[in-house]
Formats: C-alpha cells, structure tokens, sequence
C-alpha cells in the first residue's frame, strides 16, 4: 500500500509540475502577443516600414509560428537541452520565409522570421518571470496610452479585443504574484494561471448586447466641456495636438492624432472594387478609391464643363465608360457635426429624406443620424485615356445647346441631363464661358514669399501644358516625407482658404521641417500651382478606400479626414491631385487600363456601376476557382517540405547525438567510460522513477530502484564507480571487466525502461 501511495503521489507531482509549465508557456505566448502587437502599433506612430506589415492576419501569423515554434522545441527537448533545442527549432523558418516568399502566401512570410527570433529571445532570456511581471504593467499602460491619447486601432477589433482580454489576464496573475511573494494575501495556495486564462476566455464568449450603448450624449457633453476650457485656456487638453476628422481648413499645421471615431457610414449597392485587365492580359481586381469633399453640393458648372469637354472631343459612350460612370452612394453622418453636405466629388444630384438638398450647405448643423443621397459622376482621373484628353485641351471648346447637351449625357451615360441640370442652370454656366476667368479668385498669391515663386518657376519652365505642370509639381511633392508629429507655427491658426495661410504652411514645409501631412502638401501645391498661372483650391474631406469584402455599411473613421488640391484646367473643369506621399496617385488607383475593344467581354452598368471591362460574375467564379486551387497547391508545397525538414531535424539530433557518443565512448578511457556508464545508469533510474525523484549523490538509493534481477550488478558496478572516486592512488585500477559490466547493465536498463 505504501508502494502505490508513493507512486500516485510521484505521478501527482509529475503532473502539476506538468500543469506549472505548461502555464508558464501559455503565459509566455501571452505577453509574446500583447508585446507584438503594442510594439508594432507603436512603431506605425513613428512611421517605420513595419507598418506595411501590420494587420491582424500578420499579428496572428506570428503568434501561430511561435507557437509552432514551441511544439517543435519541446519534441527537441527530449534529446538535446532547452537551448540546443530552441534553436534547433526554428531552423525550418528559414525554409519556411523561402517558400512563403515565392508564393500566395508572400505578406506573411517575415513573420514566420519574425516569431522564429522572438522564441529564441525567450528562451534564452533569463529571469523571464520577473520580466512578464514588470512587463504586464508597462504593456498595460502603453496600451491604455496608445487607445485613448493616439487613438490606435491595434489592427483591428478582433486584435484590439483579445489584447485587452490578454493584458488583463496577465495583470491580474502578475498581481497576485506580487502580493503572494509579500505575503499579503492569507490564502493558502495562490490561483493558478490557467485560472485566470479561463476568466479572460469568459470574457471573450460571453454574447454582447446587440444594440451597443449610445455615448452621443456623453460624447457631446464631453466636447462642450472641453470647449469651454480651451475658450479660456487654449490646448489645455490637446497639448499642441489636435485630432483628425472633417475640419474647415482653420488649422495651426502642428501634430495630429489620427482619430478611429467613426465619421460617417457609407451604404452602396455597388461592388467595393473594380476588376480589369493590363496590358499583359492579366485580370486585376483593384479597390474602389472614393473622395469625398465637404461645402460643394451639387457642382452644376463642373458636370456641364466636363459633358462639353467630352464632347468636343467627341468621346462616344464606349470610349467615356473606360474612365467614367454613373455612381450612386448613401451616407449617413455618425459623430461629426457640421453644416456641410459631404458627398463624393463631380456629385449630379443629393437627397435627403426625400427631398433634394441645394447647395453646399445648410444652415442648420447636422447631426448623428442625418442621411444623404447621393448620384455622382464616378471619373478615374488616372486613366491614360483621360490624361490624354486632359494634356490636349488648348483648342475653344463651343457649348452644345442645352437640348443636345441631354441628349449627349443620355447616350454617354443612360440617363437625361435634365434630371440634374436645369436649362436655367445649363444656360447660365455656358453665358459665363469654359475659360480659366471664371475661376480668377483661385490665382491669388498674395504673402507667397520670392523663394516660392522661384521654385514654382524652375518646377513648370519648359512645361507646356497645365496638366503636365500640374503633374510635375505633384511628383515633385511627393518626394517629402510624410510625418503628422510637426511643430505648429507658433499659436497661430492658419485657414489654406486663403492665399496667406496656405502660403505660410507652404514655406515652412518646402523650406524648413521638410516633413508634413496632407494640409502642408496641399498648401504648398496650391501656391505652387497658382505662382505657375493655375488656378488652384483646396479641398477637404474624406479620403477612403474600400475593402476586398462587400458589406452592408463601411465605415469612415477619423483616420480617413484628408485634404487635397484640384487645379482648374481650361475647358475641363477642376481636376483633383493627390501630392501627399502616403497615399497612392490618381494613376496608382487608376481602374481601367484597356479599351473596351481590346477585351472580349465588357459589362458596364449605370445605377448601379459594374465592373467596367469583365463580366462581374464570370471574373468572381474565375478567380475563385483559380484561387483556391492556387492555395491548395500553395499550402502543399509549402506545408510538406516544412515538415520534412522537422522530420530531418529530429533524425540529426536522435541519430547524430548517438553517433557523437559513440565516438565519444569509443576513445574515452576506461575511467571516463566508467564514469559515463554510471551517468547513463542514473538516468535512466531517474526516468523510470519520475521527475519527483531527487538525486541526493548516494548510489546505494539508486540500487533500491534498479529492479532486482540487476541489483547485484549494480553494486558491483558502483562498487567500481566508488573505487574509482574515493580509492585514491593505492586503489586498484578500472579494468576492461569493470566497464564491460557497467555498459552491459546500462543497456539492459535502458531496453527495461522502453518496454
């Protein structure tokens, strides 16, 4: 009885140490996860490349690498120590970043690299319990600094949620640990960790309500409270940072905290990307770009500008659908309040409640819930087709009658001009002429300093069109770094309305910081546009790009605000440009890249828009069906050979570590023999025993554990052993007899134990 009562209780302990570390390991992982994801989210702030890699697919990548890390290196444990085999264990990232990196699977392939230095890192690290103590709370306070000072998103919900929950979990534990070492608590026996990993878990699963709390009131209440002691003590909270969102152009050009508030929610029937082919043939699907600018309503001069321009090119509707359609959208404004109608650009007709909006603005403010309705020209503004027309618009450009004009739009683009122009309103813009005087008030460079206008003046010499002007200053613009941590101008707030505010944010980014985001790329193209003879404003709005996904609403957060120039070309209308670096060009969002006749199918729809050089459905079931067997094939050439090489691996160690003692053993002498027999005699004791088993250094204790066929041998070859250590010079020596005995009984052990 006392023989099974010591063996339970040994398996008993085998099994919470067991439990000890596999808790440790998950606590690891842990930390490992919330530390990525605060150090990555960290690094996008201070503009590193990392942010290229930075999603929740590239996060969650890294954590299911380290973990298979961790598996293969606990399988190496068995033969080699726990450095060898950490090590050891991420030798297959090497070939596992090679095949990544030459297949679908290419953006997650430095994260496989990635866990593969982080699992050494810490297996390697000493003190690694003390550390995710400490760390817990300086994880936790990054992070609560991150969410509410920097409004960062953390790669998403999925990713924000379980961070939370992670940090939690460690906190909590870390806690304890604490007040456990310190003796503050009078339990007897501390919580476990997998305690609190069940209570995060809870945490995770327990179903939310589906209608979330409404915060408008709290919300509006806060930003009254705010405004009124910045009224009295500017930037008390702000700190010379002012966050994003939809702004009136009134800014002081110094830092900006990107805002994940959600601005408006978009609703579309339209797919949230294009499919077309490039000039190799090969099929692209590319993401719907939209610009949506606040203060301009229904553009009446701009849409009849640009129907006279195509048609005095005489563009026909096959040739017009290869850089426009008709677009209809829903917007729905969430937390922003202005007077502004917000609509995307070239927009035909607005609505709300079933009533037509006129004009830019209203003058009552918009809250949280109002809708628009909104018919707009969708023009791809880095169509090459486009561009050539936009390069040859020197020639007088005769407006159609008014009449002719509807029926022009109706054969362009389906439906009748006069659903929303008026032939007052059509009549009144063509009185006025398509030449750049209408748009005089855009040239004024008042408080432009010389230096400004020199430079404007070596960008443009030599180039003849204003398209291509336009052009140039925009790639020249680009080259200067994108950076939303500037310094202000003092405590000055400048409007880029005007010619003065856009012209003193222009200098200090030109000449001085070199370093800006959208409002200093604008000011400056603006100036430099106007000091070259173009007509130039700015605008601002929304700059928002569409997932691969469809859903039902999209939302545009605080982090999409943007301001961008257009120039006013002759005979065309005002054509917008993109110089700020950390967006992509109008040409780089282009959508359509072959003419309709060089495709065999086209489908091109009105309301609502299809995509414009395939069948929609055809391209879908295609690439679906290409796809998926691209990822399987994908998955199988990279899958086999990782685990072949973890199967190589483990025959290196197993075989090459006998083979090493072998040699070893085989030009040892016969006391060092002796000594390695006894080593591997004790072992093997000890792992028939348990890990509950200590080694005291007392041989005779080993002998009661050896079963008793061999514990005869045993004592003699111990007896050996003993003469060896304790006999001194005048002992007799270790013979051949001694050794062959000791190798024999080790061996027989070691069979023994297998079975």
């Amino acid at each position: 009885m006392a023989m099974k009562r010591s063996s339970s209780s040994e398996k008993d302990q085998r099994a919470e140490k067991n439990t000890a570390l596999l808790s440790d390991e998950f606590q690891i992982h842990i930390f490992v996860f919330s530390l990525l994801v605060i150090c990555l989210e960290s690094l996008t702030f201070l503009g590193s490349s990392f942010d290229a890699y930075y999603s929740e697919s590239f996060i969650f990548a890294t954590i299911a690498f380290f973990m298979f890390y961790a598996g293969i290196g606990y399988i190496f444990e068995m033969f080699v120590g726990k450095r060898v085999s950490a090590v050891f264990s991420v030798i297959p990232s090497i070939l596992i970043f090679f095949l990544l990196n030459k297949s679908a699977f290419q953006s997650i392939a430095a994260s496989a690299l990635l866990a593969a230095v982080l699992r050494i890192v810490f297996v390697l690290l000493p003190k690694k319990k003390s550390l995710i103590t400490i760390g817990s709370f300086v994880l936790g306070a990054l992070s609560l600094y991150l969410y509410f000072e920097k409004d960062a998103e953390f790669a998403g919900k999925i990713t924000a949620t379980i961070l939370f929950v992670s940090i939690l979990i460690l906190i909590l534990s870390s806690v304890q640990k604490i007040f456990c070492e310190k003796k503050l608590f009078q339990t007897t026996e501390a919580f476990p960790f997998y305690f609190f990993m069940i209570l995060g878990f809870l945490v995770l699963v327990i179903p939310k309500p589906e209608k979330p709390i409404d915060w408008a009131k709290a919300l509006e209440f806060g930003d009254r409270l705010v405004s009124s002691f910045n009224y009295y003590m500017p930037d008390i909270f702000s700190g010379g940072t002012y966050k994003s969102g939809y702004s009136n152009l009134g800014v002081t050009g110094g830092r900006v905290s990107l805002s994940d508030t959600t601005q408006l929610k978009l609703k579309t029937y339209e797919r949230p990307y294009f499919i077309f082919e490039d000039e190799s043939g090969t099929k692209i699907k590319r993401r719907r770009t939209i610009y949506l600018s606040g203060g301009k309503g229904s553009d009446k001069t701009q849409i009849v500008t640009f129907v006279n321009f195509l048609h005095s090119n005489n563009i026909d509707n096959e040739t017009a659908k290869l850089f426009s359609e008709i677009g209809s959208i829903q917007l729905e404004y969430a937390y922003l309040k202005t007077n502004d109608e917000i609509a995307p650009l070239n927009a035909l007709y607005l609505e709300s409640a079933g009533k037509a909006v006129e004009g830019g603005r209203s003058s009552s403010v918009h809250k949280k819930g109002y809708a628009l309705n909104v018919t707009y020209l969708n023009i791809d503004y880095g169509s090459p087709y486009l561009s050539e027309l936009l390069r040859d618009n020197g020639k007088n450009m005769e407006a159609m009658s008014f009449d002719e004009a509807c029926d022009y739009f109706r054969k362009t683009y389906g439906p009748n001009l006069d659903k929303y122009v008026s032939r007052e309103e059509y009549d009144a813009v063509c009185a006025k002429g398509f030449s750049v005087n209408s748009a005089f008030e855009y040239l004024d460079t008042n408080g432009a300093s010389t230096e400004l206008s020199n430079l404007a003046k070596e960008l443009t010499e030599g180039v003849s069109s204003d398209y291509d002007k336009c052009r140039t200053i925009e790639k020249y613009l680009r080259q200067y770094k994108y950076s939303t941590d500037v310094d202000s101008i003092g405590n000055t707030t400048y409007d880029i309305n005007t010619s003065k505010g856009a012209s003193a944010l222009a200098e200090r980014f030109l000449f001085e910081t070199g370093e800006g985001y959208c409002i200093h790329y604008t000011s400056s193209m603006v100036m430099l546009l106007r000091l070259s003879g173009i007509p130039a404003r700015a605008c601002v709005g929304y700059h928002y790009v569409f997932p691969f996904e469809k859903a039902d609403s999209y939302d545009v957060s605080g982090r999409c605000a943007h301001a961008w120039p257009e120039a006013y070309i002759e005979n065309v209308g005002w054509v917008p440009f993109e110089p700020t670096s950390a967006y992509r060009t109008q040409e780089e969002n282009a959508w359509n890249r072959v003419r309709a006749e060089e495709t065999e199918q086209v489908q091109y729809g009105y309301e609502p828009s299809h995509a414009p050089v395939i069948t929609p459905d055809k391209a879908d079931d295609d690439n679906g069906d290409n796809k998926e067997k691209s990822l399987a094939y994908e998955l199988i050439r990279v899958v086999l050979p990782v685990i072949g090489s973890v199967v190589i691996l483990l025959f290196v160690l197993v075989f090459g570590i006998k083979v090493v003692q072998s040699i070893r053993y085989r030009l040892a002498s016969l006391d060092k023999k002796l000594e390695m027999d006894i080593a591997g005699i004790k072992k093997a004791v000890r792992k028939k025993s348990g890990d509950s088993y200590t080694d005291r250094g007392l041989l005779f204790e080993y002998v009661k554990r050896i079963p008793s066929e061999f514990q005869t041998q045993a004592k003699e070859v111990f007896g050996a052993y003993y003469r060896l250590i304790y006999g001194g010079d005048g002992a007799l020596p270790i013979t051949e007899e001694d050794v062959k005995k000791a190798r024999e009984l080790y061996v027989m052990l070691s069979r023994k134990i297998k079975k």
